[in-house]
Protein backbone atom coordinates (compact mmCIF):
# COMPACT_ATOMS: atom_id res chain seq x y z
CA UNK A 1 0.00 0.00 0.00
CA UNK A 2 0.90 3.57 -0.03
CA UNK A 3 3.08 3.56 3.32
CA UNK A 4 4.94 0.49 1.98
CA UNK A 5 5.73 2.36 -1.23
CA UNK A 6 6.56 5.54 0.37
CA UNK A 7 8.87 3.68 3.19
CA UNK A 8 10.50 1.94 0.26
CA UNK A 9 11.24 4.72 -1.47
CA UNK A 10 12.77 6.92 1.07
CA UNK A 11 13.03 4.17 4.41
CA UNK A 12 14.82 7.47 6.76
CA UNK A 13 13.81 10.89 7.26
CA UNK A 14 17.36 12.57 8.21
CA UNK A 15 16.23 16.28 7.39
CA UNK A 16 13.35 16.01 9.87
CA UNK A 17 15.51 13.89 12.91
CA UNK A 18 18.27 16.90 12.57
CA UNK A 19 16.30 19.73 12.73
CA UNK A 20 14.37 18.54 15.65
CA UNK A 21 17.97 17.45 17.04
CA UNK A 22 18.97 20.67 16.31
CA UNK A 23 16.03 22.61 17.39
CA UNK A 24 16.07 20.73 21.33
CA UNK A 25 19.97 20.91 21.22
CA UNK A 26 20.27 24.56 21.03
CA UNK A 27 16.83 24.97 23.12
CA UNK A 28 19.27 22.94 25.74
CA UNK A 29 21.96 25.25 25.30
CA UNK A 30 19.69 28.45 25.39
CA UNK A 31 18.90 26.92 29.06
CA UNK A 32 22.33 26.37 29.84
CA UNK A 33 23.09 30.24 29.22
CA UNK A 34 20.20 31.09 31.51
CA UNK A 35 17.10 31.07 29.44
CA UNK A 36 13.81 29.89 31.33
CA UNK A 37 11.82 26.97 30.94
CA UNK A 38 8.69 28.57 30.58
CA UNK A 39 9.95 31.90 28.92
CA UNK A 40 13.23 33.14 27.81
CA UNK A 41 14.20 36.37 28.02
CA UNK A 42 13.73 38.12 24.26
CA UNK A 43 17.17 39.83 24.77
CA UNK A 44 18.52 36.54 25.26
CA UNK A 45 16.85 35.29 21.95
CA UNK A 46 18.36 38.33 20.57
CA UNK A 47 21.48 37.71 21.61
CA UNK A 48 21.32 34.14 19.85
CA UNK A 49 20.27 35.86 16.60
CA UNK A 50 16.27 36.24 16.69
CA UNK A 51 14.87 38.20 14.16
CA UNK A 52 14.50 41.85 15.40
CA UNK A 53 13.78 44.83 12.42
CA UNK A 54 16.49 47.02 13.64
CA UNK A 55 19.24 44.47 13.98
CA UNK A 56 18.20 42.49 10.50
CA UNK A 57 17.72 45.63 8.49
CA UNK A 58 21.27 47.05 9.88
CA UNK A 59 23.36 44.20 8.17
CA UNK A 60 22.23 41.14 10.16
CA UNK A 61 19.82 39.38 8.05
CA UNK A 62 21.39 35.80 8.84
CA UNK A 63 18.84 36.51 11.59
CA UNK A 64 16.24 35.49 8.84
CA UNK A 65 17.63 31.78 9.33
CA UNK A 66 19.20 31.63 12.86
CA UNK A 67 15.29 32.52 14.35
CA UNK A 68 13.74 29.57 13.03
CA UNK A 69 15.79 27.51 15.30
CA UNK A 70 15.26 29.13 18.76
CA UNK A 71 12.13 28.69 20.83
CA UNK A 72 10.83 31.38 23.73
CA UNK A 73 10.26 28.19 25.85
CA UNK A 74 9.51 24.43 26.04
CA UNK A 75 5.54 24.73 24.91
CA UNK A 76 6.80 26.74 22.37
CA UNK A 77 9.33 24.20 21.25
CA UNK A 78 7.45 20.86 21.78
CA UNK A 79 4.38 22.66 20.00
CA UNK A 80 6.87 23.61 16.84
CA UNK A 81 8.74 20.23 17.02
CA UNK A 82 5.48 18.07 17.25
CA UNK A 83 3.70 19.75 14.18
CA UNK A 84 6.98 19.07 12.23
CA UNK A 85 7.71 15.54 13.47
CA UNK A 86 3.99 14.59 12.21
CA UNK A 87 3.92 16.47 9.13
CA UNK A 88 7.65 16.92 8.01
CA UNK A 89 8.34 12.92 7.95
CA UNK A 90 5.54 12.33 5.29
CA UNK A 91 6.52 15.28 3.30
CA UNK A 92 10.30 14.53 3.78
CA UNK A 93 9.39 11.20 1.96
CA UNK A 94 7.14 12.91 -0.65
CA UNK A 95 9.53 15.24 -1.84
CA UNK A 96 12.71 13.77 -1.03
CA UNK A 97 15.83 14.91 1.40
CA UNK A 98 16.79 18.13 -0.38
CA UNK A 99 14.05 19.10 -1.51
CA UNK A 100 12.27 18.91 1.58
CA UNK A 101 15.11 20.51 3.20
CA UNK A 102 15.18 23.87 0.48
CA UNK A 103 10.90 23.90 1.62
CA UNK A 104 12.03 24.27 5.36
CA UNK A 105 14.53 27.00 5.12
CA UNK A 106 12.46 28.73 2.11
CA UNK A 107 9.59 29.02 4.24
CA UNK A 108 11.31 29.72 7.13
CA UNK A 109 13.01 32.80 5.80
CA UNK A 110 9.94 33.78 4.10
CA UNK A 111 7.96 33.70 7.36
CA UNK A 112 10.92 35.76 8.88
CA UNK A 113 10.83 38.22 6.33
CA UNK A 114 7.25 38.74 6.32
CA UNK A 115 7.59 39.52 10.19
CA UNK A 116 10.14 41.96 9.85
CA UNK A 117 7.80 43.52 7.08
CA UNK A 118 4.60 43.20 9.65
CA UNK A 119 5.85 43.90 12.74
CA UNK A 120 6.31 47.40 14.25
CA UNK A 121 10.52 47.00 14.36
CA UNK A 122 10.07 46.17 17.91
CA UNK A 123 9.18 42.78 18.40
CA UNK A 124 11.44 39.78 18.92
CA UNK A 125 10.80 37.25 16.46
CA UNK A 126 11.39 33.09 17.02
CA UNK A 127 10.33 29.76 16.04
CA UNK A 128 10.44 27.64 13.53
CA UNK A 129 6.34 28.25 12.77
CA UNK A 130 7.00 29.58 9.63
CA UNK A 131 8.97 26.73 8.22
CA UNK A 132 6.20 24.29 9.29
CA UNK A 133 4.16 26.46 7.72
CA UNK A 134 5.52 26.02 4.36
CA UNK A 135 5.99 22.48 5.10
CA UNK A 136 1.55 21.83 5.27
CA UNK A 137 1.81 24.43 2.12
CA UNK A 138 4.25 21.64 0.53
CA UNK A 139 1.69 18.84 1.77
CA UNK A 140 -1.25 20.65 0.19
CA UNK A 141 0.68 21.61 -3.12
CA UNK A 142 1.24 18.01 -3.64
CA UNK A 143 -2.15 16.77 -2.58
CA UNK A 144 -3.87 19.15 -5.25
CA UNK A 145 -1.51 18.41 -7.55
CA UNK A 146 -1.74 14.38 -7.11
CA UNK A 147 -5.50 14.24 -5.36
CA UNK A 148 -5.69 10.34 -5.16
CA UNK A 149 -1.72 9.63 -3.82
CA UNK A 150 -2.37 9.72 -0.76
CA UNK A 151 -5.15 8.26 1.45
CA UNK A 152 -8.07 9.91 2.88
CA UNK A 153 -7.44 8.65 6.26
CA UNK A 154 -3.74 9.88 6.25
CA UNK A 155 -4.82 13.30 5.33
CA UNK A 156 -7.86 13.43 7.60
CA UNK A 157 -4.78 12.84 10.57
CA UNK A 158 -2.59 15.26 8.98
CA UNK A 159 -5.18 17.58 8.61
CA UNK A 160 -6.62 17.50 12.32
CA UNK A 161 -3.00 17.56 13.75
CA UNK A 162 -2.54 20.90 11.47
CA UNK A 163 -5.92 22.61 12.55
CA UNK A 164 -4.39 21.87 16.19
CA UNK A 165 -1.04 23.58 15.60
CA UNK A 166 -2.98 26.59 13.58
CA UNK A 167 -5.39 27.31 16.33
CA UNK A 168 -3.00 26.91 19.29
CA UNK A 169 -0.66 29.00 17.01
CA UNK A 170 -3.72 31.88 16.53
CA UNK A 171 -4.91 31.35 20.04
CA UNK A 172 -1.16 32.27 22.28
CA UNK A 173 -0.76 35.28 19.71
CA UNK A 174 -4.03 36.37 20.59
CA UNK A 175 -3.62 35.93 24.11
CA UNK A 176 -0.85 36.98 24.87
CA UNK A 177 1.59 40.32 23.78
CA UNK A 178 4.31 40.77 21.75
CA UNK A 179 3.24 36.97 20.09
CA UNK A 180 4.56 36.94 16.45
CA UNK A 181 1.86 35.93 14.08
Amino acid sequence: GFWNDLYAATPRTPVTIGIVGLNVGIFAALLSAGAGIVRSSPDLLLAWGANFGPATGDGQQWRLLSHMFLHFGVVHLVFNMWALWDAGRLVERLYGYAAFLGIYLFAGVCGGLASYGWNEPRVVSAGASGAIFGVYGALLAFVALRRRSVPREILGSIGASAAVFIAFSLFVGALLTGIDN
